[in-house]
């Protein structure tokens, strides 16, 4: 600040030689000012970072909720697009390994798109080869039963699961023999009882049944193959000496 005295020389403050002050922004004032407004502009940026990183969050979906939003989106879809999109759909899922024409409709109309635009999409990729149920249902069979000793009622479950009809899955089924799954039975029974020594013969007859039950085999099947292989087995679960 600056105090005028002398009205001579400041003819402004009048007869009473009264003080005036009269403001006088100096380099220290003009510094703060500018400090004030450096600091006011970055608490503005901060609540800006603030304000975004909450509305991003905000913006998250849950798993459900994005779904949602993607079916909404797929079911808005029509003719070309909608078909184009849906066949994206049916390809990506034969990328990663076969699959029945059921499951295939079921992975279409689960994503939002129309019954009719699902059916579209399967006649197309059956027309080229890309869907076949009867071969599809075939491998199945082939590839359990030699790999994992899956027989009669384990596969055709799993075929129906996979939403193969009933003839189908007797053709495929057709591929196993009674000599095949007799054979393939005592493979897998004679394995499990060299994984049994000390077991009585009571305990690995019951083991041998479950396992032979749960692949699938019919009891007659695991009768005949749990007793021959069972057939010198001492009740302290050793072998006994012919």
């Amino acid at each position: 600040m600056v105090r005028y005295l002398d009205p001579e020389h400041y003819p402004e403050l009048g007869e009473n030689n009264d003080f005036v002050d009269i403001p006088v922004f100096g380099a220290s004032q003009a510094c703060d000012a500018d400090v004030s407004d450096a600091d006011a502009t970055e608490g503005a940026i901060t609540a800006s970072r603030r304000q975004g990183k909450k509305t991003r969050s905000t913006k998250q979906l849950s798993p459900a909720e994005r779904m949602a939003a993607m079916r909404e989106k797929n079911a808005a879809l029509t003719g070309v697009e909608a078909i184009e999109a849906a066949r994206e759909v049916a390809l990506r899922q034969l990328d990663t390994r076969s699959r029945s024409r059921a499951e295939l409709h079921a992975a279409i109309t689960h994503r939002g798109f129309s019954e009719e635009i699902a059916q579209e999409v399967l006649d197309r990729l059956s027309a080229v080869g890309l869907i076949d149920d009867a071969a599809f249902a075939a491998m199945i069979v082939r590839e359990r039963f030699a790999l994992r000793g899956a027989t009669g009622r384990a596969l055709r479950e799993e075929l129906k699961r996979k939403g193969i009809d009933s003839a189908l899955i007797a053709q495929a089924m057709s591929q196993i023999s009674d000599d095949d799954a007799y054979e393939r039975a005592r493979e897998l029974a004679q394995r499990k009882a060299r994984s049994m020594r000390g077991v009585d013969r009571r305990k690995a007859w019951g083991r041998l049944s479950g396992m032979l039950a749960r692949k699938g085999y019919s009891p007659s099947t695991c009768q005949r193959v749990i007793a021959e292989v069972l057939e010198h087995w001492g009740e302290d679960g050793q072998e006994e000496e012919l």
